[in-house]
């Protein structure tokens, strides 16, 4: 027999507390009682798009190995 946490878990009562705050969560969102910025509160606030970073394959491979370098002579 377990008690305590254990308990809780093998009887999924962690899951079912998690997913109910959710449910109320999203409920509240969707109700308008919680307001979430750019999902149901200021969304016309940004007219153009976003420009996003893009960095090319080559750079990234440059990054990863000049911090590998650093890693190795912490050492």
């Amino acid at each position: 027999m377990t008690g305590g946490i254990l308990r809780g878990i093998e009887d999924g009562w962690f899951m079912a507390e998690i997913a109910e705050a959710a449910f109320v969560y999203q409920q509240k969102v969707e109700q308008g009682e919680k307001k979430v910025v750019g999902v149901n509160s200021h969304t016309g606030t940004v007219g153009t798009p976003v420009e996003i970073l893009r960095v090319s394959h080559e750079v990234e491979r440059d990054q990863v190995a000049d911090l590998g370098r650093r890693r190795a002579g912490r050492a």
